[in-house]
């Protein structure tokens, strides 16, 4: 085996080894002085078998690591930053998975039996993969031993970014409004024309030059501002902590702006390249804005260290 394959194979490593190890050497000094003074055949033989078994279980929990593997069968195809998202996994043989990236809480598995691990993503991007750190303390449960492995996932984990809320403002008229936070409808309009007033209208549509001219009281006709759509701009190329904050404020204008029903144009940075579409809900703006930019979890991706399956 090369160098390099060496460094890239995951290594395995007891977990606080002092007390479980200095109990054990403990144990087999003082056995080994009794069957020292005792001189008997059948002490020194049962502390052979003690000797035995302490070993098979402080090394036999790294022998069950390297045969161990284990594969993520199913997984959750769309999350958000700060919530809990979903995998489904399956081990060879009984285990501890603890996710280190993304974090999340540890799970214990049974051998061959689909196990679900949760996770807890901090950023938004695109999952590919995830690393986690499998523990065994098997045969005898005396010592735990720990590896860290790459697990890729069968299909990809969206995560949205968080809805960030943000001081309210007026849009601004045009034929494509632009908005970088969260955004406020007013009653203004586009004016169109006018026209004679009816039972029911406010009298702020009043038009008192027109009124005055005609001799008859006029009213403004606008173009209804719902109707018109509003242009988010989400530059998230960048520093991974300003990007997320970017991309949580363009998340929580849309979702706003949805909630109106005023429509929405996004435009991002995709693949190295602009994209400018209308969005139609909150799941299809956080799929565009995860994709967006930089990508947190680029380094998990295809072209790492394959070592989900051993």
């Amino acid at each position: 085996m090369s160098p390099a394959a060496r460094r890239r194979r995951p290594r395995c490593a007891p977990d606080r080894p002092a007390v479980p190890v200095g109990l054990a050497a403990a144990l087999l000094l003082v056995w080994g002085a009794v069957a020292h003074a005792s001189g008997s055949g059948w002490v020194q033989a049962v502390g052979a078998l003690v000797t035995g078994l302490v070993l098979v279980g402080m090394l036999g929990p790294r022998l069950a690591l390297r045969r161990l593997a284990v594969e993520v069968t199913d997984s959750d195809r769309d999350g958000t930053a700060g919530a809990p998202a979903a995998l489904w996994i399956v081990a060879t043989a009984s285990c501890r998975v603890t996710p280190l990236r993304p974090g999340g809480a540890p799970s214990g598995l049974e051998a061959r039996r689909p196990g679900r691990l949760e996770l807890a993503p901090d950023h938004r991007g695109v999952l590919s993969a995830v690393t986690v750190r499998l523990s065994s303390a098997a045969p005898l449960g005396m010592l735990w031993w720990s590896t860290t492995r790459r697990l890729e996932l069968p299909t990809p984990l969206v995560v949205a970014p968080a809805e960030a809320p943000h001081e309210r403002r007026p849009l601004a008229a045009g034929d494509a409004e632009e908005a970088d936070g969260a955004a406020e409808l007013t009653d203004a309009g586009v004016l169109r024309g006018v026209r004679e007033y009816r039972v029911g209208d406010s009298p702020r549509q009043v038009h008192w030059p027109s009124s005055a001219h005609t001799g008859t009281l006029m009213v403004r006709e606008s173009e209804t501002e719902r109707d018109r759509p509003v242009k988010v701009v989400a530059d998230l190329l960048g520093e991974v902590e300003a990007t997320e904050r970017l991309a949580s404020e363009a998340m929580g204008t849309i979702s706003s702006l949805l909630a109106t029903r005023r429509p929405v144009i996004l435009e991002t940075t995709e693949d190295g390249a602009v994209v400018v579409a209308q969005v139609a809900d909150a799941r299809s703006a956080g799929r565009r804005l995860a994709r967006a930019g930089t990508n947190p979890w680029a380094d998990l991706g295809p072209g790492s260290e394959r070592s989900g399956r051993t």
